[in-house]
């Protein structure tokens, strides 16, 4: 993870087979503060099986996005 020393805020979101709750709280996110300097992340435990990451790098570039070997759990 890159957090930028000047951001006001960093937001890392633990996901696993959510990518339509995924969408909803990146799309607020980015509503409420989207002025402001933040990071943003999303973990995916689920390894992008329900298409998160292809929505995160389409609709949300600036997301950082994770995918690890295995399911970390929370």
């Amino acid at each position: 993870m890159n957090c930028s020393a000047s951001s006001v805020l960093s937001v890392v979101i633990v996901a696993w087979r959510s990518c339509d709750d995924v969408e909803r709280c990146l799309g607020s996110i980015l509503e409420q503060l989207g002025d402001h300097s933040i990071d943003v992340v999303v973990v995916d435990n689920s390894l992008n099986v329900d298409g998160t990451g292809d929505l995160i790098r389409s609709a949300f570039p600036k997301t950082e996005y994770f995918v690890p070997d295995h399911n970390l759990g929370f």
